[in-house]
């Protein structure tokens, strides 16, 4: 029995090598980056941009389905038998074809079928011959007479000779997949440091910019081998402008005031109990204007008043609303009645829960369920502690505008 190839078998890892590719994929990173328009990486949110990247630049090595091979096709063809000695001949004279049969079984796979082309750092100098198309590796086997049994022997073999070539491949990918995300926000990181570098010489003269009346709005990604359809986050349509902005660590402090506040009302139940959000609200903001000369509650702000407002001169960097637990369906009200209020210069906002129902546990899961689910959720961040979570949104109306939403539930016993 032989396995026989048609015009387009090739041997595994014909097309150059792993490293190769890896070095590649680099050098597209950094020219896709530096391609960017100027405003797309400096006012993108910079995870976003990131994980364009991560996606596009992934590299997903092949996984056969062997427990779904079948049989493509069977039936007669024409065996060369001029280099048998079995059938007389020497294998210096002319073309012997006779009658003998060929079956060519399909063995579907998942991922990335260019790189079945890749050779990886570890590999054998006899690599399997196979065909590729339509999602599905195919073996052919033709001989002047074939044997079931041997067919299946032999496609055993060939498919755990696959198996070893691609995990070889594997162990070299794996690698890069560990390593890109870091590379391409590096990537990001430098290019924006320079256009900072190039916004702060420009902005130290003093004088206006002309805008040019062709400045592009949009943009559109180099094709790259693969993901053409891939596409990169929207340009944003406003211009970049440095703003005061609350970092993280002051956005932690306030949270962590509100935190202690509301323990203690978890812990005195007999003092406040009672209370209506107003009053527990009106508790929080004493403690809060320990610390921030403008801390302010019921101030009217975009669509409505918000419960906490903390400016800094005309900016707004934190903004809290405070409801009782009525379900989820009242939860989702009071996220998207906070994300009315605000504007697209504010970037920091909290959910406050007080909770006087039984089970608050089941308060706590619904919380995690159904934060994420809503239409403006973009991605869960590690969570501030048991009770309390974090996540970023997007702004109403602006996909490329992020903020940071914290959720803090306290309990508060009724006696």
């Amino acid at each position: 029995m032989r396995v026989r190839g048609d015009s387009d078998v090739f041997s595994m890892g014909d097309q150059g090598d792993s490293f190769a590719m890896i070095n590649g994929y680099e050098d597209l990173i950094r020219q896709e980056v530096d391609r960017f328009p100027a405003n797309q990486v400096l006012a993108t949110p910079e995870d976003d941009l990131v994980n364009y990247l991560i996606e596009k630049y992934a590299l997903h090595v092949p996984r056969l389905k062997a427990d779904d091979a079948y049989v493509e096709r069977q039936g007669e063809t024409q065996i060369d038998v001029s280099h048998r000695f079995d059938y007389g001949f020497s294998g210096r004279g002319n073309s012997q074809p006779i009658p003998g049969h060929e079956v060519v079984i399909a063995v579907p796979h998942l991922d990335d079928p260019d790189l079945f082309h890749v050779r990886a750092s570890t590999f054998t100098l006899n690599p399997p011959r196979i065909s590729v198309g339509n999602g599905n590796v195919y073996l052919r086997f033709a001989d002047v007479s074939l044997d079931g049994e041997r067919i299946k022997a032999e496609m055993n073999r060939l498919i755990a000779a696959i198996n070893e070539h691609l995990g070889y491949l594997r162990r070299d990918f794996d690698t890069w997949n560990q390593r890109m995300p870091s590379f391409a926000r590096q990537a990001l990181v430098e290019r924006k440091r320079r256009l900072m570098a190039q916004n702060n010489v420009v902005a130290s003269i003093g004088l206006p910019m002309k805008r040019r009346v062709d400045d592009a709005l949009t943009y559109a990604a180099p094709e790259v081998r693969r993901k053409i359809n891939l596409a990169p986050p929207p340009m944003p349509r406003q211009a970049f402008k440095p703003e005061p902005a609350l970092d993280a660590v002051e956005f932690d402090h306030i949270l962590n005031i509100i935190d202690k506040v509301a323990i203690v009302f978890e812990r005195n139940p007999s003092t406040f109990s009672k209370l209506g959000e107003e009053a527990l609200r009106d508790n929080i903001l004493v403690h809060l204007n320990g610390h921030y000369e403008s801390a302010t509650g019921e101030t009217f702000n975009a669509a409505g008043k918000t419960d906490i407002l903390i400016r800094s001169g005309e900016k707004n960097v934190f903004i809290g609303e405070c409801k009782f637990w009525h379900g989820q369906k009242g939860y989702i009200e009071t996220i998207d009645q906070l994300l009315s209020y605000l504007t697209w210069r504010d970037t920091k906002a909290a959910v406050i829960i007080f909770n006087r129902n039984k089970n608050f546990s089941d308060v706590l899961n619904t919380i995690r369920e159904a934060t994420v689910k809503h239409q403006n959720c973009k991605r869960a961040m590690p969570p501030l502690g048991e009770t309390s979570f974090r996540y970023i949104f997007r702004q109403n109306g602006d996909d490329s505008r992020e903020l940071h939403l914290a959720v803090l539930a306290f309990d508060i016993p009724t006696s």
